[in-house]
């Protein structure tokens, strides 16, 4: 089994091990978010503050794959790009 979970804007497969090691990386970081604070109120007349807080790892979003999965989806994307450049 491994995890899908977005990095850089991409979804990537990761087994336990790699997830921890990722997890303890992250949860000593800062995030930097824009939060809504109403109609002209943010700074230089715009609506939103640029706040910085500490990382929860707790709204980490995985979704766990099954190796079965994984090996279905590896073989649809070989027939997938072979079948695209026989074209």
């Amino acid at each position: 089994m491994k995890f899908k979970v977005a990095i850089l804007s991409s979804m990537v497969l990761i087994d336990a091990a790699q997830l921890e090691a990722i997890l303890n990386i992250v949860s000593d970081c800062e995030t930097s978010n824009d939060e809504w604070v109403g109609d002209g109120k943010g700074p230089n007349g715009s609506s939103y503050l640029p706040l910085i807080r500490k990382f929860s790892i707790d709204k980490v979003n995985l979704t766990p794959i099954m190796d079965d999965t994984i090996e279905t989806l590896r073989l649809a994307t070989k027939l997938h790009d072979e079948a695209k450049s026989s074209r």
